[in-house]
């Protein structure tokens, strides 16, 4: 056997050990992928929970935003009604402010009009006083008719 067809025999052996390891490579990175790809799968499984989870909270969530939308039309509505009732009541306070005011013009007037009265009272009597004693210094009796 020549050099030539020993070396082809070395390297055939050669190419064939390498074959050989390579396709061991090959078995071992296919089943390296393949638990990777289980493993990705398994993990889209959750995903799929997951995500049909967020979509029931979505719902929830919508849910919950339609209330706060209805529950802002009523606050609003109770919002716009109160100004108007404010308004009511602040026209109503003047009235009775005026009406107080008025109240306590008339009772001065009476509180007057009594001071007055008293006043005259008090004169009349002092005058009654005087005309009786008139009348008894000068003897004259006094009738009611």
């Amino acid at each position: 056997m020549t050099d030539v067809e020993k070396l082809k025999i070395t390297m055939d052996e050669r190419f064939s050990a390498f074959d050989h390891r390579f396709d061991e490579l090959m078995a071992t990175l296919s089943g390296f992928a393949s638990d990777v790809n289980a493993r990705f799968d398994a993990q889209d499984k959750r995903f799929d929970a997951h995500d049909k989870r967020f979509d029931a909270q979505d719902k929830r969530f919508d849910a919950q935003d339609k209330r706060f939308n209805a529950f802002d039309a009523r606050l609003s509505r109770i919002e716009s009604k109160q100004i108007e009732h404010d308004k009511r009541f602040d026209a109503t306070d003047e009235k009775f402010n005026r009406l107080m005011n008025t109240i306590d013009g008339f009772v001065k007037r009476l509180e007057d009009h009594e001071v007055e009265n008293a006043a005259r009272d008090h004169k009349m009597d002092r005058l009654e006083r005087w005309v009786k004693q008139i009348a008894e210094q000068t003897g004259t009796k006094l009738s009611l008719t």
